[in-house]
């Protein structure tokens, strides 16, 4: 069993590792509130098929499409924090990004782990699908942010100065 999970966990994140290199130019082409959606969804209707698998090859196969689809997730979404965030904040919210999700896979595990032992196994599939898919309709209809990247591109062109701490003492 432990071999198998390990092959699910690693096929996920190598297609996830390989797409997330990619989530740059893929922003720049489609734009981020579109490619947040398109991850958001993909990850969706990935997931609701993992919960009717009926062996460790198919869901392997399913994995890697999830994790193709996950790729572009912590890219995109830090890349819409940056652009939305005044340059001197930007350590704060990623901070805060970085914290939320962090805490947020603390209840994760044990709820999971009670969800396969008390319902099933495939009833965390459909809750995670349940979630992605309220994400990705949450982005599609009332992110306000800019479809065009290249409005995103003028913020980034705003002067930054040098800190403080940069400045020689003497």
């Amino acid at each position: 069993m432990g071999t198998l999970t390990g092959s699910l966990t690693a096929g996920t994140a190598v297609a996830s590792s390989l797409v997330a290199i990619l989530a740059g130019p893929l922003s720049k082409r489609l734009g981020e509130k579109t490619l947040l959606t398109i991850s958001l969804l993909g990850v969706c209707v990935m997931l609701i098929p993992q919960a009717l698998v009926h062996s460790a090859n198919q869901l392997f196969l399913l994995r890697i499409l999830q994790g193709a689809f996950a790729g572009a997730l912590l890219p995109t979404a830090n890349a819409i924090l940056g652009n939305s965030t005044p340059p001197e904040t930007r350590g704060k919210v990623y901070g805060f990004s970085a914290s939320t999700q962090a805490a947020a896979r603390i209840p994760a595990s044990p709820l999971s782990a009670w969800m396969v032992a008390a319902i099933s196994m495939p009833s965390v599939f459909i809750l995670a699908a349940i979630v992605y898919g309220f994400m990705g309709f949450l982005v599609a209809t009332k992110a306000n942010m800019s479809k065009d990247p290249i409005e995103v591109q003028e913020i980034e062109s705003i002067p930054i100065s040098e800190p403080d701490c940069a400045k020689p003492i003497l």
